[in-house]
């Protein structure tokens, strides 16, 4: 018999059915894993608690959840934004956390407990936004631009927290402590930041030629800053997050992402389902008018302060009121944070469960709150059309030889291209490149392939081609011979060999911006 067989079938049994009860009331899964956790465990249902299995895919789902997050750190895609996000986060982060501090004295909590929520607090959910951008597909709107920023200094400023903490609970010297983690960190984000620059691209690139698994590869870099962070005293999430980082540079991390990510969620889950069994309920509920009033003030400080600084780095009204109102929740770092904060034995029980009620109401709410956010804006502002940050673009999806000319054309007629091929090749002329296979549905989605204004499929597969139909629904559609179809054109092999598919590309007006 499996080891925690009747364990495991619990907790994924009781995440499916909150998971798919979430999904029907349009709340965000990990809050259902939590409730799933806190129902099944010891301190509501009895089924199951804690066990060393648990706790260890827990601990591992952490180190995924800062490994993703790493990968989602290109420094190339957000330098343009990175200064006026920079002032957002920093000035929302410190607001947030005097007022929460001020907040927390008023009912009745210690300073020091106070000031610890408010560095809870002061982040919004990576998890939340980021899912609720993608699938309305406003990534490359404004606003989505300047919430993806924030959330990337959110998430660093909140690793470097856990560092701060991780590094000087052992009972040593803070000085000395902080010394020590703070060459650890240096060290190891400077060794994989070179690594990504000499090593990673031309290992990712001999793995991918030869059709050899790159998250096979993947996954040894990141257990191997595992091990090297565990060694030297430090949390595996702090490794896993700098493994993710080296990553994170390179054109092959988009297909590392999606190819890692069922096993995040999975071990994600885990995280959440531990952490709820570790709840009892009289701490859950034991301050639940606190949490009403706390998640209150937060909601309307988040919204109101990253509104107000987004207005003084120059954003429209439009910009910085969809900016507040997508961004009013607390994050899932707060529980990782209140975590930590119990491991170092700086928190009770009972704080932990105002944290997690509080990550709960504002997690709830706010995730309606970004359905309707469009119709908030409007019934505000008054106004019917919503400024936006498109540009126009296409999307080549399959690079073959001889679509060197096509591509050239392409650019000089839309504003941005964007090749998807899983071949490792270096950029095409101003084209964007993108390692990763064609039929990943997640990463056509996020390269915006439902708003491209046209469409190359350099693939004759007749299921592929009325998947991309069905997703765009407006642009112009250029298909290898393979499907007829109304709305799509098509070419041949001959037709790309002989340059008469440039000519039809140069003659005829697919709606780019030139």
């Amino acid at each position: 018999m499996i080891i925690g067989s009747f364990e495991l079938t619990i907790l994924l049994s009781a995440a499916t059915v909150l998971g798919i009860t979430a999904y029907y009331l349009k709340q965000p899964t990990l809050v259902a894993y939590l409730f799933a956790g806190i129902i099944i465990g010891p301190s509501a249902l009895g089924l199951t608690d804690t066990t060393p299995l648990t706790e260890t895919a827990a601990e591992l789902g952490l180190a995924f959840l800062l490994f993703l997050i790493g990968l989602e750190l290109n420094f190339n895609e957000i330098k343009h934004i990175l200064r006026p996000v920079t002032k957002i986060s920093v000035g929302v982060m410190a607001s947030l956390c005097i007022l929460t501090t001020l907040t927390g004295v008023l009912i009745g909590l210690t300073v020091f407990q106070s000031f610890l929520l408010g560095l809870a607090f002061m982040y919004s959910s990576t998890a939340i936004v980021e899912k609720f951008l993608s699938d309305m597909h406003l990534v490359d709107e404004t606003f989505g631009e300047l919430n993806t920023g924030n959330l990337i200094i959110q998430d660093l400023a909140v690793v470097l927290l856990m560092v701060i903490i991780t590094s000087t609970s052992g009972g040593e010297g803070i000085i000395d402590s902080l010394a020590y983690a703070s060459v650890f960190l240096v060290s190891a984000i400077g060794l994989t930041l070179i690594a990504s620059k000499i090593l990673l691209p031309r290992l990712m690139s001999y793995m991918a030629s030869r059709n050899l698994p790159i998250f096979i590869t993947g996954m040894a870099w990141l257990f191997l800053f595992l091990v090297a962070a565990e060694a030297a005293g430090m949390s595996i999430e702090i490794g896993a997050f700098i493994a993710g980082l080296g990553l994170g540079q390179l054109n092959f991390s988009e297909e590392i992402k999606y190819e890692i990510k069922p096993l995040t969620e999975l071990f994600i889950a885990f995280f959440f389902l531990n952490f709820g069994m570790g709840i009892s309920e009289g701490n859950f509920l034991s301050m639940w008018p606190q949490a009403v009033l706390l998640a209150l003030v937060l909601m309307v400080s988040k919204l109101l302060l990253t509104f107000t600084f987004t207005r003084l780095e120059g954003y429209s009204l439009e910009t910085s009121l969809k900016s507040g109102l997508t961004m009013m929740q607390t994050s899932e770092f707060s529980l990782v944070f209140a975590a930590t904060l119990v491991a170092a034995g700086l928190i009770t029980d009972d704080l932990v469960g105002l944290i997690t009620l509080v990550a709960i109401l504002t997690m709830t709410a706010s995730s309606y709150v970004i359905i309707i956010h469009e119709k908030i804006v409007r019934k505000i502002l008054g106004s019917e059309n919503e400024e936006k940050s498109f540009q126009s673009h296409a999307i080549v999806l399959g690079y073959e030889n001889n679509l060197e000319g096509c591509i050239e054309i392409l650019t000089s007629k839309f504003d941005a291209v964007t090749v998807i091929d899983d071949e490792p090749r270096k950029e095409f002329f101003s084209a964007n490149y993108v390692y990763g296979g064609v039929y990943h549905e997640d990463l056509r989605s996020e390269e915006g392939i439902k708003d491209a204004e046209f469409v190359m499929v350099n693939i004759n597969d007749r299921d592929l081609h009325e998947e991309i139909l069905e997703e765009n629904k407006e642009g112009l559609i250029l298909l290898k011979t393979g499907t007829n179809h109304d709305r799509a054109k098509t070419y041949s092999e001959d037709a790309l060999i002989s340059g008469k598919l440039s000519k039809l590309l140069r003659q005829e007006g697919w709606r780019g911006s030139n």
